[in-house]
């Protein structure tokens, strides 16, 4: 392991999905899933790791088989609950965030007020991904 994978509590982490999002090839992850309904342990959710990651094509699987974008999960880091588009946004995987909004994910408002809204944004937006987040139905509430 090298010293930018960030190290996790096991009382908090699923081991098993955190391992293989994070390290197996998409095709192993799809074997297990395949083999084992998708049953994330309480208070995690394997998406928010394939987030961290940047690993799209384990979100899809994931997705394929019952994950859910709009679940909260516990950082890679164990601190915080947060929703994958969270993660997303916050390690600038930006294909990240236009998959999870193409499949439903829900936009927590704090990410449009500091997004958009404070003069010392937190972290900035590239412009195609404001537009994405600005034309889902969250916004337009």
């Amino acid at each position: 392991m090298d010293s930018a994978t960030p190290m996790w509590p096991a009382s908090k982490h699923d081991l098993t999905l955190y391992m293989l999002v994070a390290y197996a090839p998409n095709s192993l992850l799809r074997s297990f899933l395949r083999r084992t309904p998708l049953k994330p342990k309480e208070g995690t959710n394997p998406l928010v790791y394939a987030a961290y990651f940047n690993k799209g094509e384990h979100a899809r699987a994931l997705l394929l088989r019952g994950g859910r974008l709009n679940r909260r999960g516990w950082d890679v880091n164990g601190l915080f609950q947060v929703l994958p588009i969270e993660v997303a946004l916050q390690t600038h995987h930006y294909s990240m965030v236009t998959l999870f909004v193409e499949e439903g994910s829900t936009i927590p408002p704090h990410i449009f007020t500091n997004s958009f809204f404070r003069p010392h944004r937190p972290f900035s937006i590239p412009f195609p991904i404001a537009r994405i987040l600005l034309q889902t139905d969250d916004f337009l509430e």
